[in-house]
């Protein structure tokens, strides 16, 4: 089976660095359901994510162009999350693993992409080359493979090119985030679905584990 994984939001910690972000600069102007403007911390702001807050309130161009100031360096030094490292010795027993990952227009997007490609070689060594920068991650769609990524509309999107996808639990896609050891006990109770899946999302809200 192939495998594409996303990076931001399910390998590495995105949300945390752009929240951060957003409570250092005064200026940036964003629709706040976060509780930042409350006095909270990045951290608080996570625990407490409401299920129907979208992460699309803190994408504003002031924002992207204030992220464009940090340079490929703010991508490449993004905190992996907890659960990668157990999370990748699990997906690689099931298959083989590519990194598939989208970056921002423009300026930033250069930064994005070569940060990205930064973050992934120092976990995997300079020569590693299994990963895609794009944002048609569609069509990486076929027969046997499958899409782990936390944006609803790139997994559907997936599917309906031709494969499967397993939508990553976040707080901001309508799931609640797991734990490491939960985490795996959904991802091994998804693959064991995958087969009788065709043309359904997977989610931790249809899957038993």
């Amino acid at each position: 089976m192939k495998i594409f994984l996303d990076l931001d939001g399910v390998c590495c910690d995105w949300m945390l660095a752009a929240l951060a972000l957003i409570k250092n600069n005064k200026d940036i102007q964003f629709c706040d359901q976060t509780g930042l403007n409350e006095g909270k911390t990045p951290e608080e702001v996570l625990k407490n994510w409401q299920l129907n807050q979208r992460s699309s309130t803190i994408r504003t161009t002031k924002f992207w162009g204030k992220l464009a100031e940090q340079g490929h360096e703010w991508w490449a030094n993004l905190k992996e999350f907890e659960h990668y490292k157990p999370m990748l010795e699990l997906l690689r027993n099931k298959g083989t693993v590519t990194y598939l990952t989208a970056s921002p227009y423009g300026v930033c997007g250069r930064y994005a992409s070569y940060g990205k490609t930064e973050w992934i070689q120092k976990r995997e060594g300079e020569k590693f080359r299994r990963f895609i920068i794009t944002h048609h991650k569609e069509e990486c769609a076929g027969p046997d493979t499958v899409l782990i990524d936390d944006s609803h509309d790139q997994c559907m999107n997936f599917i309906k090119a031709g494969g499967k996808a397993i939508k990553f639990p976040q707080p901001w896609n309508g799931q609640r985030f797991l734990d490491s050891h939960r985490l795996m006990a959904f991802l091994t109770a998804a693959f064991y679905k995958l087969p009788d899946n065709d043309g359904v999302l997977i989610t931790t809200l249809n899957t038993e584990f």
